[in-house]
């Protein structure tokens, strides 16, 4: 079993939970709600939906990391 959290929170990387997360770049969410923000208020007027993609970075620790297969563990083809 692979366990994986989010939003990268500084518990995670405890060594009694080790667990494998998702960081998600706060400053950068920030920055373009604030640009939103100040966009749509100088046109006055709604923005309408607004969808807005940020690739999160994985970042990976004993929950989920594999170790190297040896040559007893290592599949047959």
């Amino acid at each position: 079993v692979m366990i994986a959290g989010f939003d990268g929170i500084a518990a995670a990387a405890w060594g009694a939970y080790d667990l494998t997360t998702f960081e998600q770049d706060a400053a950068s969410m920030v920055r373009r709600a604030v640009e939103i923000v100040t966009a749509t208020t100088a046109m006055q007027r709604p923005a309408g939906e607004i969808a807005i993609s940020l690739p999160p970075r994985l970042v990976e620790r004993g929950s989920t990391r594999r170790e190297p297969a040896t040559p007893s563990t290592a599949p047959e083809n």
